[in-house]
């Protein structure tokens, strides 16, 4: 009799369990994930002034409902949003500038959802807010005077066609003149030594 109870019993908790799984499944929200760049067939970016950046994509929508959200990240795994865009126009070409400026390196991607809860994400960008330091050095072909305009300090060296150097000069920040009129006339390999950046700048410089 006690064997009967027991299984009656272990029967009945089979059954509330089975009812429990399927109510939760039948409320579950009807929501997928796409393969990353499933839905864009392009996401790009220009970094504008005061490291301000225009994204730019194209996805292929229809339902006035759906949406984008712009989303931003510092390590490529934690995303925050930083926008939101509807669908608009019939083009299926879409950009935005978030309103937050970048600062070193940061991670975007653009996350689509439909009208029916499908989600998608596009590809995720690293972005860089530095841009590529400023170097500019004239006139060349120089008579006496050499003119260098610098973001931020550099080594600048008049090197002959003999490998030796016969100017070496440290520029700080700014614009500088540089009294080049003991060179020979001739050409000459200026070497910008931009430590900051760890790398070296070589163009060719004639001497009138």
């Amino acid at each position: 009799m006690k064997k009967f109870l027991w299984l009656t019993s272990l029967v009945c908790l089979c059954c509330l369990v089975s009812r429990a799984q399927q109510e939760f499944d039948s409320t579950k929200e009807n929501t997928s994930i796409g393969e990353p760049d499933s839905l864009f067939s392009s996401f790009s970016y220009e970094l504008r002034d005061d490291n301000k950046i225009l994204l730019r994509w194209r996805a292929q929508v229809s339902d006035s409902d759906d949406y984008f959200i712009v989303e931003r990240s510092d390590d490529g795994n934690s995303y925050e949003t930083v926008g939101i865009l509807k669908r608009s126009g019939s083009d299926n070409q879409y950009e935005v500038t978030p309103s937050s400026s970048l600062s070193g390196y940061s991670f975007y991607r653009i996350k689509y959802v439909g009208s029916s809860n499908r989600v998608f994400y596009s590809q995720a960008l690293q972005i860089s807010a530095t841009k590529n330091p400023t170097i500019k050095i004239y006139p060349n072909p120089v008579d006496k005077l050499l003119i260098v305009e610098t973001d931020h300090a550099v080594v600048m060296q008049v090197i002959n066609a003999l490998g030796v150097p016969r100017l070496n000069v440290q520029l700080h920040q700014g614009l500088q003149v540089i009294d080049v009129s003991i060179l020979d006339r001739g050409t000459y390999i200026l070497r910008i030594i931009d430590s900051d950046h760890n790398r070296n700048i070589l163009q060719q410089l004639v001497k009138n």
